[in-house]
């Protein structure tokens, strides 16, 4: 109850609470509780039900209540369910109204709400709290009117999301069979069948193609990147760095992609590279990445994959000769995409802008693996990947090194990367002219004593 708390204001007024009777059949069932209560256009509808047993029923018609009359009398009216929340009686408008205790969202047709009520299912002390009533009105195409009919009175995550599965049906599970082309177990020795995979990405991109209005003509730029992708990976399992720090940084790649929501992930983002970050959550690709990896193992992409694919693909890298990414130029960046702040979660406090430490390090790998890819397309020599890895690693520990030194605060970390950029080395140089640094291993280590998150001059 508590977080209803923070709208008391909607529940204390008297002048617009009713109570309902709740209907099971011929019988009214007094052990349910149901009542109404508005301020403006703000609308709540609370049920519960204090019995130890299933029931099921309308509620539509509410109890007596009494108002006042002529002079001092006073008389006993009713009114309904549809009337107390202003519904219109029309076969066109929907009401959406979400359930803040299953946190699921619900819509009802208005003339159905008017006329007949709303049917309610409750369990053994179940109870809900509707909240968040808004009116929406049918498109020409009737999608609210389909949606309605198929959800058939069930609540959803997000009726937005359920109107663009409905509405992109044929991409989102191209879309699907894709992804599930990457087994639920990945094993780095056993690999998905490869013309499984270029089939069904095939599928999806000439669909994907079809709603954007273009020709096919990058669907074979796409079909040859994952092939040359996938034949890049068997060669680069066997491979054997003589560098520590370079096998570090492989086996670390080896462990995201060899991870179901990392492989699935990666595909997500070879199939939609050229596509924009727009498209993903503009046709619901998004819904359906979360759904199939809907509970992976918390320490995977799972959690947060469709957030993470945003990120991928709204990043606008900057490609070096080595194809590196996680440079100081490239976190720069990371920081102006508004996709990538979002998976950072950057947020304000007390006037000082920080970011958080594990997903800015997830971002950091995951850039990497990019820039694995960009360097795979080239079908390099085992050296060069061996000297692109060594340099990945250093350059990515130096990355995390000045946030930590930062003190996960986003414009001091900015500032300190964008002055490593301006050395030209792509990671910290050792350079003490900034006052209130101190040099450490190479990297320029924060020591300002000073609350706000700006570089001491």
């Amino acid at each position: 109850i508590f977080p209803l708390l923070r709208r008391r204001w909607l529940f204390s007024g008297a002048e617009n609470f009713v109570l309902y009777d709740f209907h099971a059949g011929s019988t009214v069932d007094e052990n349910v509780f149901a009542y109404t209560n508005r301020l403006g256009e703000q609308r709540a509808l609370v049920l519960y039900h204090n019995r130890y047993s299933d029931c099921a029923g309308w509620i539509k018609e509410s109890a007596a209540f009494a108002v006042k009359a002529a002079g001092d009398a006073t008389e006993l009216r009713r009114t309904t369910l549809g009337e107390a929340l202003g519904v219109k009686s029309d076969d066109h408008t929907y009401y959406c109204f979400r359930d803040h205790i299953q946190e699921l969202e619900y819509m009802r047709n208005g003339r159905e709400l008017r006329e007949k009520g709303l049917y309610v299912e409750l369990g053994e002390y179940q109870f809900h709290v509707f909240m968040d009533f808004r009116e929406i009105r049918d498109d020409a195409e009737g999608s609210w009117q389909s949606l309605c009919a198929a959800l058939g009175g069930r609540g959803v995550e997000s009726l937005a999301d359920e109107l663009k599965q409905q509405r992109f049906a044929s991409m989102n599970a191209a879309f699907r069979a894709a992804l599930q082309t990457v087994p639920d177990k990945v094993s780095p020795a056993v690999p998905a069948e490869a013309d499984d995979v270029l089939r069904a990405a095939q599928r999806f991109l000439s669909v994907l193609r079809a709603h954007l209005g273009r020709d096919s003509a990058g669907v074979d730029a796409v079909l040859k990147a994952i092939s040359a992708w996938r034949w890049f990976m068997s060669v680069f399992r066997e491979m054997k760095p003589a560098s520590r720090a370079a096998r570090t940084v492989q086996n670390r790649l080896m462990e995201l992609l060899g991870a179901p929501s990392g492989a699935r992930v990666l595909l997500g983002w070879l199939l939609l590279r050229h596509a924009g970050a727009e498209r993903l959550e503009v046709f619901g690709l998004d819904c359906t990445l979360r759904r199939m990896l809907k509970g992976e193992p918390a320490e995977e992409a799972s959690q947060h994959a469709d957030q993470l694919l945003r990120a991928l693909l709204a990043w606008d890298g900057t490609e070096d000769k080595e194809q590196r990414v996680v440079s100081a130029i490239a976190m720069v960046k990371a920081f102006s995409s508004p996709a990538c702040r979002d998976f950072m979660m950057i947020h304000n406090s007390d006037g000082v802008e920080w970011f958080n430490k594990e997903r800015f390090e997830e971002l950091a790998e995951w850039l990497s693996v990019i820039g694995l890819v960009k360097l795979a397309l080239k079908r390099p020599a085992g050296r060069t990947v061996s000297a692109w890895l060594a340099a990945v690693g250093r350059e990515r520990a130096a990355c995390t090194a000045l946030a930590a030194h930062a003190g996960y605060r986003s414009r001091l970390l900015q500032q300190l990367l964008e002055s490593s950029a301006k050395a030209g080395a792509g990671v910290p140089v050792k350079t003490d002219k900034v006052k209130g640094t101190d040099v450490q291993g190479g990297v320029r280590a924060h020591t300002s004593k000073t609350p706000d998150d700006t570089l001491p001059r």
